[in-house]
């Protein structure tokens, strides 16, 4: 792990110094980068802003809980990508179930939220910003894909679900205390709200309009956002610094898959495709 970034970074000029001294053709390169600075600007703008925002959930965890709270995790990946939705639900996840939490708590919030949650738009999943960026319509996947996710997450869920009432049944229950009492959920940092919104609108414009947007969003976030509610957050830059790292490497290195599937979209092997 400590060694990461170099791995990537080296694996990423090896690739990029072949084609631009090797091939002469450093274009490709240049159109990949500028595609990197764009996924990195949405997934780092949406990772800020969901970090300037606080849930606190006063109820104990039951199986019903953690499946809704999965449930609205899956589904806001969507919208606040799956690295920023996430960052805002992992804590209060984590919080209620408090004293009891297991491994197969985090692997399901990982499948749910950090990863099938997303893949309904260009938003959510990197992948599919990147085909959006390349042309593909935003709403495409929502429209052809949404019975296959509602199907895959029903069925993780329900996996889940049975799991977490087996195991529930086996613990005996704390009794309610003071922090049970109040409101059942309540978000602080909810300014953020509109630099999400800013983030989502910034989708539909042009470069570099789209990224300047994006970072006046993220910029905006960490100047109106309290300290309090960071600290709370456990909010630093150590993940979105991980993924800018390796995924510089992932798009230097996938040139020579992009340029072969381009030379060969219109060959027959690929057609019945």
């Amino acid at each position: 792990e400590r060694n990461y970034q170099w791995v990537s970074i080296g694996l990423g000029l090896l690739v990029s110094a072949y084609y631009i001294f090797a091939r002469g053709a450093g274009a490709s390169m240049a159109r990949e980068m500028a595609e990197y600075i764009s996924f990195i600007c949405l997934l780092g703008s949406l990772f800020i802003v969901s970090g300037g925002i606080l849930i606190r959930v006063r109820r104990k965890a039951t199986p019903v809980v953690n499946v809704s709270l999965l449930l609205v995790g899956a589904v806001l990946a969507n919208m606040f990508g799956t690295t920023g939705a996430s960052m805002l639900l992992i804590r209060p996840y984590l919080r209620i179930n408090k004293g009891h939490i297991r491994p197969y708590h985090v692997v399901f919030f990982i499948f749910a939220v950090s990863n099938l949650g997303g893949c309904l738009t260009p938003i959510g999943d990197p992948p599919l910003f990147l085909g959006y960026l390349k042309g593909v319509p935003f709403f495409w996947v929502l429209e052809h894909c949404w019975p296959a996710w509602c199907v895959a997450v029903g069925v993780l869920l329900t996996v889940f679900f049975v799991i977490d009432t087996i195991a529930h049944r086996k613990e005996a229950r704390a009794p309610h205390d003071e922090n049970d009492l109040g409101p059942a959920v309540s978000i602080f940092g909810a300014a953020n709200l509109l630099f999400i919104i800013m983030v989502l609108v910034a989708v539909f414009l042009d470069t570099p309009i789209r990224e300047i947007v994006m970072v006046l969003a993220a910029f905006g976030s960490l100047w109106t956002t309290s300290h309090r509610i960071h600290r709370e957050n456990t909010f630093n830059f150590a993940p979105i610094k991980e993924v800018a790292l390796l995924f510089v490497g992932i798009f230097a290195t996938m040139v020579p898959a992009l340029n072969y599937l381009s030379n060969h979209a219109n060959d027959d092997a690929f057609k019945k495709y």
